[in-house]
Formats: C-alpha cells, structure tokens, sequence
C-alpha cells in the first residue's frame, strides 16, 4: 500500500521513474548524435559539385570554359603517372574537363 500511495502523491521520488527517466535521456541524445551525423553526411554527398567547385579554382569551375588541347594532359600521360606515383591502385572515376 505504500508504493501505490507513493506512486500517486509522490511520483517524482519513485526509484522506476528516475531510472526511466536516465534511459530516456540517454537514448535521446545517442539517437540524435545519429542523426546530425546522417544529416550532415547527406548533405556532404547532395552539395559535392558545389563544394568541389568552392574549393577548385575559378578558372578550373566555370562551366563556359573551353579547354584548349594546349592546356590539357592526354588522359594516357595523366593514368601513367598516377600508376607510378601510387602503384597497385585502381581508379574507380576519372573526370574529364
């Protein structure tokens, strides 16, 4: 009879629902950690052209830009020295101007 008495008069010194109470807490926080993380990474693979270009220069990012065969590596000279800068990696995406 105590513990109903309790329960009803005194709610907020019950052992159970502080506990719960914690758990609450603490799941709330973990579950939202999680979800600024998705968040944040959603974002990131949405914007990728427009950061990728904030961060290339200017003459590399407009897009009404022309490149002459002057300005520009043939494709063959460019996969040659990547393999021997980093031998034993494979390039999975290649963009060309």
């Amino acid at each position: 009879m105590a513990f109903l008495h309790n329960a009803i008069h005194n709610p907020r010194k019950l052992f159970l629902r502080r506990a719960l109470f914690q758990v609450h807490l603490w799941a709330g926080i973990l579950v939202s950690v999680y979800v600024v993380v998705i968040a944040l990474s959603g974002a990131g693979l949405v914007f990728e052209d427009e950061l990728t270009s904030m961060a290339l220069p200017k003459q590399i990012t407009d897009p009404g830009r022309v490149f002459s065969s002057a300005e520009t590596t043939p494709i063959s000279v460019v996969m040659e020295a990547f393999g021997k800068q980093y031998p034993g990696a494979h390039v999975t995406n290649l963009i060309a101007p």
